[in-house]
């Protein structure tokens, strides 16, 4: 979960530019958990991690549970 949501976070913040717009982290951070459920926070991080290509985090999930470092 803490990588799904860190890339998530950092996502947001960077695509959004919330802390350039007087927001703060605390804010953004709590906008985050408050109006994603968990669907949406892992369908967000596909997208976010995997460009939103479940055959890419398939096939890195092989290549770490064989002791590689995936993509």
């Amino acid at each position: 979960m803490a990588d799904v949501d860190a890339i998530n976070l950092y996502s947001n913040i960077k695509t959004q530019q919330d802390l350039a717009n007087g927001r703060s982290f605390a804010l953004v951070f709590k906008d985050y958990y408050s109006d994603f459920g968990n669907e949406n926070r892992f369908n967000s991080f596909l997208n976010n991690r995997f460009n939103g290509d479940s055959n890419t985090m398939l096939s890195d999930t092989q290549i770490l549970l064989k002791g590689g470092t995936g993509s």
